[in-house]
């Protein structure tokens, strides 16, 4: 399934050698102010999945092998658990 969105919150914008990135089903946006609604969809276990230290392009074919509508969030390399902290369990770390 194509990716509905993408969040980068990369520091380093240019950088797309080494990027960690987290993927969740689009409709968790759905209570953001002004965002489109996302059909509501049957979530994961943990409800979201990561990969740390990947290419940009491995992190976009990553993301798009996942069933459902989706938002890539992007990262600098190094700062998942930085950024997100223990707000999340983890799923995977390919």
């Amino acid at each position: 399934m194509p990716i509905t969105n993408i969040i980068d919150n990369r520091k380093r914008q240019y950088r797309y050698l080494h990027c960690d990135v987290v993927i969740e089903p689009t409709c968790h946006d759905n209570s953001c102010e002004d965002s489109d609604q996302s059909e509501l969809q049957e979530l994961w276990p943990m409800g979201y999945a990561d990969k740390p230290n990947c290419t940009l392009t491995e992190a976009i074919a990553w993301a798009q092998s996942f069933p459902g509508e989706n938002t890539l969030f992007i990262y600098d390399a190094g700062t998942i658990l930085e950024k997100i902290g223990d707000k999340y369990k983890h799923v995977t770390t390919l």
